[in-house]
């Protein structure tokens, strides 16, 4: 009874590590293209680096509103790669100490300087290059086309050049959305582990005539004999 007990969690085991390599097979061959994806407040933050906070502030605010924009409370809202795309702009603004109404007013005339950046994310072919710049001294900062003789003298009088370049924060969120992708299929991979390791909890561990156990008997027969036991 205790062999087949202890046979039973073998082959539960190794049917949770085939569940491990069908999943993985399956979400790389069934993926769909990335603009057709969705993601919660959370995978978002996860990915842009905004907080939820901010992402919450800026919904409330109509500035980057999610795809699926549900109300009431326990609702879940999901956003877009095109709407994560805002969410980098608004984080890469940020963290170059613009305020959050300079930043506002630069996303909304990125959109319409450049709207296909935001609807072709990653088929976005253009290189296009763009400033922050403040134009005299009575003028606000403003996003222009790059003008390299205009960033230079501006520079040089004290005022200041920032520059945005689109591809580089396409190619950024592509990298981070990769890398989140990576980080799912881990976290998959040790939730089945946990589970793999603790299929032999109620196994009979009752030691048989030489010595060894069932469990002994069983990791020796799924490992090939290479199993060392102390």
């Amino acid at each position: 009874a205790a062999l087949n007990s202890c046979l039973t969690h073998v082959f539960y085991s190794n049917t949770m590590l085939l569940k491990f390599y069908m999943f993985a097979i399956m979400f790389l061959c069934t993926m769909k293209p990335m603009e057709e994806k969705f993601f919660t407040s959370t995978d978002a933050a996860r990915i842009t680096g905004c907080t939820p906070r901010q992402s919450q502030y800026w919904r409330q605010k109509n500035l980057v509103v999610p795809t699926v924009n549900t109300t009431g409370t326990g609702r879940n809202v999901y956003y877009s790669v095109s709407d994560l795309l805002q969410l980098k702009v608004m984080r890469q603004l940020l963290s170059v100490g613009l305020s959050f109404e300079v930043c506002k007013d630069t996303l909304d005339s990125l959109r319409k300087l450049e709207p296909q950046f935001f609807k072709e994310t990653f088929s976005y072919k253009a290189k296009k290059r763009f400033m922050l710049w403040q134009q005299s001294p009575q003028h606000m900062v403003e996003l222009s086309e790059f003008d390299e003789e205009k960033a230079i003298a501006a520079i040089r009088e004290g005022r200041p050049v920032i520059p945005f370049w689109t591809e580089t924060v396409g190619h950024q969120l592509n990298e981070e959305m990769e890398l989140f992708k990576q980080k799912l299929l881990q976290e998959e991979e040790e939730i089945l582990k946990i589970e793999y390791e603790g299929s032999f909890s109620s196994v009979d561990l009752s030691r048989l005539d030489d010595g060894s156990t069932i469990l002994d008997i069983a990791l020796d027969s799924t490992s090939g004999g290479k199993i060392t036991r102390k």
